[in-house]
């Protein structure tokens, strides 16, 4: 079992799993980032994978056993769900559980590697954390992560995990993400800390099932 520590081998290996997320959608939406509580250390998180494979890990090899706030997967689930606010047709239960599994494995190895020592996601946190300016991971039931900065002087501006890097995201334009947010995570850079917080959330094509519609030649 490996302990998590900002700086470790583990910490790097997030490109391959985020790849796999969707393009970001803008929309008017509007939900401050404000986390509310004290700031914790790193050493919470716990993440689990095999040595000596003779290759070079991979996000698939990587277990998440607790996160930064010590909860395990599960756990974080069912908060998630519990914070769903709206009519939730019974038929998204077993696909939303295995979605919020993913999204937590994603957001948590965002969350490494913003502060992985020399890593160029942390390099490019360092770049906006610019005093007065806060610092967010967001994670999103669509399956997308985003670093938002929030300042005073210039409001919140987006950016797409992509790779081991952010993309920024209609910075003019006011971008927000089509889904709410579902995990959220403050980071503090010096010295290194975050908060994390699970908002109540609603996503209005969850309370519908799924449609088939076939199309006869």
């Amino acid at each position: 079992m490996v302990f998590l520590r900002a700086g470790a081998s583990g910490l790097f290996l997030c490109a391959a799993l985020l790849g796999a997320c969707a393009a970001a959608t803008e929309s008017t939406g509007t939900a401050s980032q404000e986390v509310i509580g004290e700031f914790t250390d790193l050493t919470k998180a716990e993440l689990d994978w095999p040595e000596n494979l003779g290759r070079p890990l991979t996000a698939a090899d990587i277990t998440v056993v607790k996160g930064y706030d010590g909860k395990t997967p599960e756990e974080v689930a069912k908060i998630i769900r519990a914070n769903f606010t709206g009519t939730f047709d019974r038929s998204y239960e077993a696909f939303f559980r295995q979605r919020t599994l993913d999204v937590h494995k994603q957001w948590t190895l965002v969350i490494s590697n913003a502060f992985a020592k020399d890593f160029p996601a942390a390099k490019f946190v360092e770049t906006v954390a610019s005093e007065g300016t806060k610092v967010f991971i967001v994670g999103t039931p669509r399956g997308d992560i985003f670093l938002v900065t929030s300042n005073p002087d210039e409001g919140e501006q987006w950016y797409l995990a992509k790779g081991n890097s952010f993309e920024p995201l209609a910075v003019a334009g006011g971008f927000k993400p089509f889904t709410p947010p579902i995990a959220r995570a403050e980071l503090r850079i010096h010295p290194p800390g975050i908060r994390i917080e699970y908002p109540a959330w609603e996503w209005k094509p969850l309370g519908h099932p799924t449609e088939i519609e076939e199309i006869n030649p």
